[in-house]
C-alpha cells in the first residue's frame, strides 16, 4: 500500500464479516455428516479396499465428523461382527499368529464349501482356518475422506479469500 493512501475500516471490517460468514458455510458444508458418509461409503464400497461381497461390511460403515472448540475429527466406524478382523487380521496375520478352528453351528452335521484349490465340494466337521491378512479398510477410508475434505475445504477458502 503506497504511504499516505487512506484505508476506509468500515469497509475492511465488512469484508472481514463477510469473509468469516463463508468461512463458517463453507466449513458446515465441507463437515456436513451426509456427503463425509457417502464419501467413506464410496471408499469402502469401491472394491479397491475390499472386495465387494454382500455389501454388508459397506453398509455397516458410519463415518461422521465431531467437532470441538479446537479441533474437528472425522470418525469412521463399523459394528458388523467381523469389521475388526478384517481391519486388524485374525489367525495367522492377527495378533494371535496361529490358526483357530472353525466348526459347523449345528452339531452333527459337517461344513461344506466349495474348495477351490481341488476344484471340488468339500466336507469337514472342522477346519483350522488361517485366517485374513488386514484390509486397514476403515484406517484408509478415514484418510482418504480426511484428505478429500481438506481439499474441498482449502478450495472454499481460496474462494473466500478471493472475495477479501
Amino acid at each position: 500500500m503506497p504511504s499516505g493512501s487512506v484505508v476506509d475500516l468500515r469497509q475492511v471490517k465488512a469484508a472481514h464479516k463477510r469473509f468469516i460468514a463463508e468461512h463458517n458455510r463453507a466449513f458446515d458444508a465441507v463437515l456436513d455428516d451426509a456427503p463425509v458418509q457417502r464419501d467413506v461409503r464410496q471408499h469402502v464400497g469401491s472394491g479397491v479396499l475390499l472386495a465387494k461381497r454382500s455389501g454388508d461390511l459397506m453398509n455397516a460403515t458410519k463415518a461422521r465428523a465431531i467437532r470441538s472448540k479446537n479441533r474437528t475429527i472425522i470418525r469412521v466406524t463399523n459394528n458388523a461382527k467381523y469389521a475388526h478382523a478384517q481391519e486388524t487380521g485374525s489367525g495367522l496375520y492377527g495378533p494371535k499368529h496361529a490358526k483357530y478352528p472353525i466348526r459347523p453351528k449345528r452339531p452333527g452335521y459337517p461344513l461344506r464349501f466349495f474348495w477351490h484349490r481341488k476344484g471340488m465340494d468339500a466336507a469337514f466337521y472342522k477346519v483350522m482356518h488361517p485366517g485374513v491378512k488386514p484390509t486397514h479398510f476403515l484406517e484408509v477410508a478415514t484418510d482418504l475422506a480426511f484428505k478429500t475434505r481438506m481439499a474441498l475445504l482449502r478450495a472454499a477458502m481460496r474462494t473466500a479469500a478471493r472475495h477479501f
